[in-house]
């Protein structure tokens, strides 16, 4: 089986089977129609509560920018407009809490996924998230337990949401494996961090797999092999024991300096993405940052980044880095990457068109701030 690898490296253990799913959530036609509304009130709050303490528990582990997934998840469930869209559905229908969030949920999700850019329409599965958390309070079903997982275990799922990926023992797993999600899912990001190989996109995974099947998951290639021959677990515990080395070695060489055997200076500088990135930089002892992709800065968000908003995040770079340089990159949007709020017309071969410097030139607003 073969899938999208969003986090590198090799697992290979057995699989666990995480097969709970709130898809078929139950009417109940309601009397008592304050009643049910403070049962949704008391509940949010109680997920709020939960949140707070999964981004405590985040920053260390996940750092403060990725651990801000949380605080957005809190946000969600302080918008006025949709929780009264809620309060609404229960009022006039008459029906349970659940229920009514469960719909009023199904319509902003699928909003979201036709949504052509990425990034943007994978944030219908933090809404998702949130509003299933929502739900199992409401319906007493305790959050999914990873704790009791053995060492080496394949987490196996349809999909798994931040809060899952977010509380996962790293020691105890080997590599997960779902159906959903995708590169820029917050899940696959935090996955990276964690250094947890993660393949995604495979159609009716949990069907195919078994709880104790023998797994090898590929997270580079995204090639899944289950109970494995003799001859095919060889190969992969020893490719998996080389890069163990590989990157033991790498390791150690942190804080020497960057010099050939001839005597030559070469200058090792780090890619980024975001201000969190800087962390790893530095733990890696890299030289400078030779490539900030400041088109980051502008993909999650709806609408254009103020000069004021990316200078903030510039600074942050800049004075975590120290003396160390930083070079950060022209705005390379188009092609893979489009946001909503700049145009960018059909080509034929986009990689090679209307993009980064050829964008910015003819969008000198955009290229001035």
């Amino acid at each position: 089986m073969k899938g999208l690898g969003v986090s590198s490296g090799i697992g290979i253990g057995k699989a666990f089977i995480n097969d709970k799913s709130l898809n078929n959530i139950i009417i109940n036609h309601i009397d008592d129609i304050e009643k049910e509304i403070d049962r949704l009130k008391s509940a949010i709050e109680t997920a709020k509560n939960e949140l707070d303490e999964l981004y405590n528990s985040s920053i260390e582990e996940l750092g403060e920018k990725e651990a801000q997934i949380f605080k957005s998840h809190e946000m969600m469930l302080e918008d006025e407009t949709f929780i009264s869209e809620v309060k609404v559905k229960i009022k006039e229908e008459k029906v349970n809490a659940e229920y009514a969030l469960s719909e009023v949920s199904k319509i902003y999700i699928e909003m979201f996924k036709k949504i052509e850019d990425e990034y943007l329409r994978e944030r219908a599965e933090d809404i998702k998230d949130v509003m299933n958390r929502v739900i199992r309070i409401l319906m007493g079903i305790s959050s999914i337990d990873f704790s009791n997982l053995e060492e080496n275990s394949i987490i196996v799922a349809k999909d798994l949401t931040p809060s899952d990926t977010a509380q996962i023992d790293r020691t105890k797993v080997a590599a997960m494996i779902t159906e959903m999600g995708g590169k820029t899912s917050h899940a696959a990001i935090i996955a990276r961090i964690m250094g947890i190989p993660t393949i995604v996109g495979l159609d009716n995974i949990t069907d195919k797999i078994k709880n104790e099947d023998m797994v090898i998951c590929d997270g580079k290639t995204g090639k899944v092999l289950v109970n494995p021959s003799d001859k095919q677990l060889y190969y992969y515990t020893q490719k998996k024991s080389i890069l163990d080395e590989i990157n033991h070695d790498l390791r150690k060489q942190i804080g020497l300096p960057s010099v050939t055997k001839d005597g030559f200076n070469v200058s090792i500088a780090a890619n980024i993405g975001t201000p969190n990135d800087v962390e790893m930089v530095l733990e890696n002892d890299a030289e400078g940052i030779g490539l900030f992709r400041s088109e980051f800065i502008f993909m999650n968000r709806e609408h254009q980044p103020t000069e004021d908003e990316q200078f903030e995040q510039y600074k942050e770079v800049l004075v975590k880095m120290g003396q160390k340089p930083v070079i950060i990159r022209t705005l390379d949007i188009g092609g893979d990457k489009n946001v909503p709020y700049i145009h960018i017309p059909k080509e034929m071969n986009p990689f090679l068109g209307y993009r980064a410097i050829r964008l910015c030139l003819g969008n000198v607003e955009v290229f001035r701030t």
